[in-house]
């Protein structure tokens, strides 16, 4: 059985030994190490948990693929095997795995897990091997006043005084120099003045020449049109006030209302506004003649929820 479990673990993470435990591979990161100057791959690094020792059928699967034997006899010779560990542990404290590594008993009883020496399960991590570097010798701070500035040639340095001499020279000549704008003050008086004497003589005329024809309407005409905008400003400006007995949505639905209640009143009008259909019972012009009408003993019986209306 020892060959089938080298064989599981390096196709799978978890082998599980039933009733003794199971080997567990994880994936360790590759790393430096600055000591050895030494760059490791990364690999599987192997151990051992023995919580997890139920019978997940991995090992008697691979015993019956390899031995060609059904699955319950692959079982069978696997609890023989596991009973041949567990009675080698019991006797010498010890077992191999093979290149697995090894089984041990410490001092409570209880089953330990010993790597094999030089063996490696990366699988396909395998062909990565440990990469050797040189450190390179970090050189000493060099002082500023060790380090060599280029000296610039007497050439350049006279050119540069020159240049900014020239410079200095057309900055002041610049500012010094008084700058005098005849066209500006001309500008700024010629605005009181025309542009064009001539134009201005051409446009010269004799005011009695022009003859104004406007329309006077007689006083008959005058008079009513007066007393129309006189009337329709006061239609304009007068209030109603209605009393609402009811606010509903559609014309249809006021008429219907107003036929059932045709016994209390024959005075129910429809006032249509902001797509409501309101029923009204009376009117008046103000609030209080409103208030009056809503008041009388009757509408408030009949009509316990009216209320005036303003438009």
């Amino acid at each position: 059985m020892i060959e089938h479990i080298e064989y599981l673990v390096c196709q799978h993470d978890c082998v599980v030994i039933p009733g003794v435990g199971a080997i567990i591979a994880y994936h360790a990161p590759a790393y430096i190490d600055s000591e050895h100057s030494c760059i490791y791959p990364p690999k599987r690094v192997l151990s051992f948990n023995t919580q997890i020792n139920h019978f997940d059928g991995l090992l008697a699967a691979s015993v019956s693929r390899r031995e060609k034997v059904s699955f319950e006899k692959a079982s069978d010779m696997v609890s023989k095997s596991v009973s041949d560990i567990m009675n080698c542990l019991d006797s010498q404290n010890e077992v191999s795995l093979g290149r697995v590594g090894a089984l041990r008993k410490n001092a409570e009883n209880v089953i330990e897990y010993i790597p094999g020496a030089n063996t490696d399960f990366s699988g396909l991590l395998c062909k990565y091997t440990p990469v050797k570097f040189e450190k390179e010798p970090i050189d000493s701070p060099i002082a500023k006043s060790e380090i060599i500035k280029p000296r610039k040639s007497v050439i350049h340095r006279f050119i540069n005084a020159a240049a900014s001499v020239i410079i200095l020279i057309m900055l002041g000549f610049m500012l010094s120099t008084p700058i005098i704008d005849n066209e500006a003050v001309f500008a700024s008086m010629s605005a009181f003045k025309p542009a064009n004497t001539n134009a201005v003589e051409q446009w010269n005329f004799n005011a009695s020449e022009i003859e104004l024809n406007i329309a006077i309407p007689d006083h008959n005409t005058a008079t009513g049109m007066a007393e129309e905008r006189n009337n329709t400003t006061a239609v304009e400006a007068e209030n109603m006030y209605y009393v609402i007995v009811a606010s509903l949505p559609n014309e249809e639905i006021a008429q219907k209302f107003i036929a059932e209640n045709n016994n209390i009143s024959e005075n129910f009008q429809i006032l249509k506004s902001n797509k409501r259909c309101r029923v009204y019972i009376d009117k008046a012009n103000s609030i209080d003649s409103a208030l009056k009408a809503l008041s009388q003993s009757n509408r408030k019986q009949q009509f316990p929820d009216a209320w005036i209306f303003r438009k």
